[in-house]
């Protein structure tokens, strides 16, 4: 996917490799595997209710919901935002 989109390592954007642990479903066990991947624009590490991991994406979600937010729409207008 990186390779596929040049804007990943463009207009001050970065790409890092980082080892990640994936399921691997042939074998039915996890393994540890060596990923591209775009690192997260500074600006998005201050925006306050965001965190890591699986309880800080569900909470983040549930709250949307309730209030009946557009994540996906949101998420597109902060990065057409920070591009400029």
């Amino acid at each position: 996917m990186v390779e596929q989109f040049p804007q990943f390592r463009s207009a001050g954007n970065t790409v890092k490799t980082f080892t990640r642990q994936v399921r691997d479903p042939q074998n039915l066990d996890w393994t540890d595997v060596t990923l591209a991947l775009p690192v997260a624009k500074d600006i998005l590490k201050t925006q306050p209710g965001l965190g890591r991991g699986r309880s800080n994406n569900l909470r983040v979600t549930n709250r949307a919901f309730t209030v009946e937010q557009d994540l996906v729409s949101q998420c597109r207008s902060f990065v057409c935002d920070t591009r400029d």
